[in-house]
């Protein structure tokens, strides 16, 4: 997977989801890692859905604790090349 295969907002959610180490990461912290600094609202939460399934839809594992958050299954081989996952660039 390269920084030209996500959008913006998938990058900025894989990273912060890369950075738990396949710990939970609460919704709350990831709409402010792919927001910023600025208001979201609730609507947000739904657009988050979305990229985590635009995630999986590229091979990346992605679990959910249901009202809590997500985090990455397996953080250490890329789907599409079979690579070591890394940080992508923002």
């Amino acid at each position: 997977m390269t920084n030209a295969d996500l959008t913006r907002l998938e990058r900025r959610l894989y990273n912060a989801l890369y950075a738990a180490r396949g710990r939970l990461v609460a919704y709350s912290a990831l709409l402010a890692a792919m927001y910023g600094e600025r208001e979201y609202d609730r609507s947000h939460g739904y657009g988050l859905k979305t990229y985590v399934y635009r995630l999986r839809l590229r091979g990346i594992e992605i679990t959910n604790a249901h009202g809590v958050g997500y985090a990455l299954t397996s953080p250490s081989v890329c789907p599409a090349c079979g690579g070591p996952l890394r940080r992508l660039p923002v």
